[in-house]
Parts: structure tokens; sequence; C-alpha cells
């Protein structure tokens, strides 16, 4: 009987602590994953390996069909529990895997069309800029014959032939290839004292500003609002501007 009893105890300690141990590692399985199962399965190996050799050096058959048994049947049982929640924790695990894949799919798909609507919106907004500048250049080039025509520059023949196969700069880079302290000072002049000239130069400056305006509403803004001021017309429009106490426009 005491050795019936101590193998009682010794099984209910095998199960008890076998049941904690496993239980423990199944709450790691979930954070460790496939590591922490291995660990489980080995940490039971263990277990069972233990319990089975209790049993088979306790005294009498009786013993070994009384509580031999029951004992296998309980850690077979743990065993048995054990296998489904490593699997069902590597099954979880695979599952959100498969879930975090498709997301960083998805937000990469997200990702490439933001970037193709953008790269469309920016082509579609810079080809409006370019026409409507294009237009405001076309109305300073204009201008600009104005401009030479009060200022008596003349154009040579070359200048003119490159003019009528549609050179419409020809003027403008004439007036800012003359556009000396002796010309500045023939333009404030001009603009204080003769209306035609004055209502010529400000409405080329207005242009200009216009055109400014739309250039710096671009993102590149800056770098074409400098570009063009550095430009023939824009040297124009700056000798006209001091005269007329004029500033080009900032953001």
């Amino acid at each position: 009987r005491a050795a019936l009893a101590d193998l009682e105890r010794g099984g209910a300690a095998v199960a008890a602590a076998t049941e904690a141990g496993v239980g423990g590692e199944i709450a790691r399985l979930w954070l460790a994953g496939d590591d922490a199962a291995a660990g489980i399965r080995t940490a039971l190996a263990a277990v069972v390996d233990d319990a089975v050799a209790s049993l088979e050096t306790a005294a009498g058959a009786r013993a070994e069909a009384a509580f031999g048994n029951p004992v296998r049947q309980q850690i077979a049982a743990i065993e048995s529990a054990t296998a489904r929640a490593a699997g069902t924790g590597q099954h979880a695990a695979a599952r959100l895997a498969g879930h975090m894949l498709r997301l960083v799919e998805t937000v990469d798909a997200v990702e490439t069309r933001v970037r193709e609507v953008e790269t469309r919106f920016a082509v579609r907004a810079r080809d409006s800029l370019t026409r409507r500048s294009a237009g405001l250049i076309r109305q300073l080039q204009a201008g600009a014959i104005d401009v030479a025509k009060l200022l008596a520059i003349k154009i040579g023949d070359d200048e003119w032939a490159g003019y009528l196969k549609g050179d419409r700069s020809v003027f403008a880079r004439a007036v800012a290839a003359r556009l000396d302290r002796d010309t500045a000072r023939q333009i404030g002049r001009l603009f204080e004292h003769d209306t035609e000239f004055r209502a010529d130069a400000t409405r080329f400056c207005d242009i200009f500003e216009a055109l400014l305006k739309r250039l710096l509403g671009d993102d590149d803004g800056d770098a074409l609002a400098t570009m063009m001021l550095s430009s023939d017309l824009g040297k124009i429009y700056v000798t006209i501007g001091d005269a007329a106490g004029r500033h080009p426009p900032a953001r």
C-alpha cells in the first residue's frame, strides 16, 4: 500500500508538473512561434520519459493496472493538447504572416497609384502653365516691338528675316542688348512725360507680373521666376520697373 500510495502521489505530481510546464510552454508559444513549439516538444518528451521510467520501476502488476494506465492516459492527453496548441499557434502565426504580406502588398499598390496620379496631375498642371505662360510671353514679345519703336531702336535685316521666319524674340533681344545707362534714363523720361510710352510700358509690366505670379504658383516657381527675370523680356521689365517704381511679385 505504501508503494501504491507513493506511486499515486508520484503520478499525480508528474501529471501536475507536466500540465503546469506544458501550460507555461503553450503561453510562450504564442510569443515565440516555432522555436517555442520545438521547446515544448522537447520538454514534454523528457516528462514522458521520466513518467514511463517511474511506472516501469513501480512494484506489482496491480499497481501498474490501477495507476499506470490513468497516468499514461493523462500524459497522452496533455501531449495531444500540447500538439494541438502548437499547431494552432503555428496556424495563427502563418495566418497573421499572410495578412501582413497582403497588407504590405496593398500599401505598395496604393503608394504606386498615388505616385501615378500625382505624376499625371503634375504633367497636366505643367502643360497648362506652359500654355498660359506662352500666351503671356507672346504678348510681351509684341509689347517689345512697341518699346523698340518708342525707343527708336532699329532692327537689322538679319533680325527682320528671323522675325518673319517666326523668331518672335527678335525685338526683345534688340531692346535688351541696348539697355545701358543712357537707355535706362531715356525710359525714365519717356515713362514720365510720354503718355503713349507709359501706357505701353505699364501694360508690359502688368503682363510680365501676371506671368511671374503664374510661375510662382508652380512647385519650381522660384527657379522659373528667376529664369524669366534673367531673360531678355525680364531685363526689359526690370528696366521699365525701375522707372515706374515697380518690383517683381514674390510668393
